[in-house]
C-alpha cells in the first residue's frame, strides 16, 4: 500500500482558503498521477488531499484524478471517497516488484530474496564512486566479489562497469575471492 499526503505549505496569495485547497488538490492529481507511472507504484495507493467541505470541489476533485488517470496504461480505478475523506485508488501491478530489483535468491540455501541482487550492488558502487570522488584523491577501485557474483557481473554487466568508469573518470576492477561474507562486496581503493 502507498500513502500519498497533499500539502499546501504556508496560505499565500488573493484567493480563500478554501479556493487555494482546492486548487492545490486539483495541481496535485497531475503530479500524483505522474509520480505513480514513473515510480511504477501499483496496488493500493491512499490519498490525503487538503480537506475541502464544499460537495462540488470533492466531486470535481475525482473527476481531475480520473482524467489525470486516463493517460497512464496501467489500468487505475479512483475508488471515491472513504469517510474519513481519504481517497482510494487501486492501480493494477504488471511488473516485478522492486524486490526482484534489487534482491536475489541465495546461491547456497536458495531461499528468495535474501541476498544483493547485481542492481543493488552496482547502485552501491555508482553511489561509493561518487563519494570517493567528492571526498578523495583515489582514482582506481578494486570490487571484490564472490565468485558466482563475479562471473554475472563478467557475463552480464561489464557494460555498466564501463558506463560507470567513463562517467566518472574512475578505474574499476573486478576480482573473485571466497574470503568474502556470501552478503558482502569488498572495496579497496587504490
Amino acid at each position: 500500500m502507498t500513502v500519498i499526503d497533499v500539502n499546501t505549505g504556508k496560505f499565500t496569495g488573493s484567493l480563500s482558503r478554501e479556493e487555494t485547497m482546492y486548487k492545490t488538490n486539483l495541481e496535485a492529481c497531475e503530479e500524483i498521477a505522474r509520480q505513480l507511472k514513473i515510480r511504477d507504484i501499483g496496488g493500493i495507493i491512499i490519498v490525503d488531499f487538503i480537506d475541502l467541505h464544499k460537495k462540488k470541489y470533492k466531486e470535481n476533485l475525482i473527476k481531475k484524478l480520473e482524467e489525470a488517470l486516463k493517460s497512464d496504461k496501467r489500468k487505475s480505478e479512483v475508488l471515491g471517497i472513504t469517510r474519513l475523506g481519504l481517497v482510494e485508488i487501486a492501480r493494477r501491478r504488471e511488473k516485478d516488484s522492486i524486490d526482484s530489483y534489487y534482491l536475489r535468491a541465495c546461491e547456497t540455501c536458495k531461499s528468495d530474496f535474501s541476498q544483493k541482487s547485481i542492481n543493488y550492488i552496482l547502485d552501491d558502487l555508482e553511489k561509493e564512486i561518487m563519494r570517493v570522488k567528492e571526498h578523495t584523491n583515489y582514482d582506481s577501485i578494486l570490487m571484490e566479489l564472490k565468485p558466482y557474483i563475479y562471473n554475472e557481473m563478467l557475463d552480464k554487466y561489464k557494460d555498466c562497469i564501463k558506463k560507470l568508469k567513463n562517467k566518472y573518470s574512475i578505474n574499476i576492477e573486478i576480482s573473485k575471492t571466497e574470503n568474502i561474507n556470501q552478503k558482502d562486496v569488498k572495496i579497496i581503493y587504490k
